[in-house]
């Protein structure tokens, strides 16, 4: 009688630790995340009018990506401050991105990250030289 209830306790105890580490699921939708994403990417472009650099804005575009499978899109000028600003979902395989925009269907599209990690190309399409984003 003494060994079963050691054995039961031991099951218990077993039954206790695996469920710790199965139950607890982080809020990503399917955990494909590319870690070298996560953070605050950043594109600018100058554009000019009536001529000359001193006659413009800096318009800029930008993807937070957060570990949770989570993004933060924004776009905007230093003149005219953010325009657009969404919260979106995204997942990621070893080139592409799927971003999960609230209005619209999925869309994807293919990326590529420099070896020392500080720009982010993305292509938004096939013909597309790809648009530069710096890691801030």
């Amino acid at each position: 009688m003494k060994q079963f209830k050691k054995f039961s306790t031991l099951l218990l105890l077993l039954a206790a630790v695996a469920m710790t580490f199965t139950s607890c699921k982080k809020d990503d939708e399917d955990g494909k995340h590319d870690s070298r994403l996560i953070g605050t990417w950043v594109y600018e472009k100058f554009v000019s009018y009536g001529g000359g650099s001193s006659n413009g804005y800096t318009w800029f575009e930008s993807y937070e990506f957060k570990s949770n499978g989570k993004c933060n899109y924004a776009k905007g000028s230093d003149r005219y401050g953010v325009e657009d600003e969404e919260d979106i979902k995204w997942t990621s395989t070893k080139n592409t991105i799927t971003f999960y925009w609230e209005d619209d269907d999925p869309g994807t599209v293919r990326y590529s990250i420099s070896d020392d990690e500080k720009t982010l190309t993305i292509y938004w399409s096939d013909n597309d030289e790809g648009r530069v984003y710096y890691k801030k």
